[in-house]
């Protein structure tokens, strides 16, 4: 990964950032591990009825809309997959807002009571709705403000607020905990409708915010299609560009000739915490995107300065 650079210091750093399992993946192996067994968690109060019958695609189809639009999910550091991924994200995609979060049990994603957002500087509260199906006799549950009965939400992405999360508690403790937001990404590069050729690694910069703790990631999705992207590039925020390499833009449909792409950029702040034994991630994110030609070449422009320029950095 070139991008770590050679420096010790910023090495660490970045590695730091990185993460080893997919929200995705994690959604899928969840719901896998879940139906492999017939026994359910215990709770004490065993609340509504058994949602209707799904499939594990089906809960990571009900994970991805729980959030904006070409959210990016980064991955986050786990020991190994089956240890434990429970998580609650606010996000702001190109002005999308919402809140989402997903509680995990012994065999799946679980009942955590009632689960509310706010903001530190805010005196509003917003609800997370829950959506749940049973996949192999056992209910799983995902929540988002985007189910709830009103699912718009003004929540400040400034880098000061910090987004509160509470539970009322079920299978999973009931909680109370917080992350500071991220302050909006701009992306200085490209603009929309910039032409990027295919054949060369591809720039991208934004705005600089000095935190030594954010990370930022960028990723490409085909026009018309909001969850599948190819690949995805990690960079501290204080690094202002990364280069997204010329196979994931040849990945993007037509391989050849002319044609677009979105090229998705999101910074991002993550914390871990400890609730009764259950792991928790605390997510924060705000992401930008822009629509771009794709083309073979681009006569008298080339991105190989640019990438020559950050080497020597």
């Amino acid at each position: 990964m070139k991008w770590l650079g050679t420096d010790p210091a910023r090495r660490t750093a970045k590695l730091a950032l990185l993460v080893i399992s997919v929200v995705e993946i994690a959604a899928i192996a969840m719901v896998s591990m879940s139906s492999c067994s017939k026994n359910d968690d215990k709770v004490t109060n065993p609340g509504p009825p058994p949602p209707p019958a799904g499939t594990p695609a089906d809960v990571l189809a009900l994970v991805r809309r729980s959030l904006p639009d070409r959210f990016l999910y980064p991955v986050f550091a786990v020991t190994a997959l089956d240890s434990g991924l429970s998580i609650a994200v606010s996000a702001d995609v190109s002005g999308a807002q919402a809140a989402a979060a997903g509680f995990r049990g012994t065999f799946g994603l679980i009942d955590a009571g009632d689960v509310q957002v706010s903001a530190s500087t805010s005196t509003n509260t917003y609800a997370l709705g829950r959506e749940g199906l049973t996949v192999s006799g056992i209910p799983q549950y995902v929540y988002s403000t985007r189910f709830a009965a009103s699912p718009l939400i003004t929540l400040p992405f400034d880098g000061a607020s910090h987004h509160r999360f509470s539970a009322s508690g079920a299978g999973f403790p009931a909680f109370h905990d917080s992350i500071r937001s991220v302050p909006p990404l701009q992306l200085t590069w490209p603009t929309g409708g910039a032409f990027i050729s295919r054949n060369e690694d591809a720039l991208v910069s934004w705005n600089i915010d000095g935190d030594p703790t954010l990370g930022v990631m960028a990723t490409v999705f085909a026009p018309g299609d909001t969850t599948l992207h190819y690949g995805t590039v990690y960079a501290l925020d204080s690094d202002g560009s990364l280069m997204i390499p010329t196979a994931q833009l040849q990945a993007v449909p037509p391989p050849s000739g002319s044609g677009q792409a979105v090229i998705a950029v999101a910074r991002f702040r993550s914390a871990s915490r400890l609730i009764g034994g259950h792991p928790l991630f605390l997510l924060s994110e705000s992401a930008s995107s822009r629509t771009v030609n794709m083309v073979d070449s681009i006569p008298g422009l080339s991105m190989r300065p640019q990438l020559a320029a950050r080497r020597r950095r």
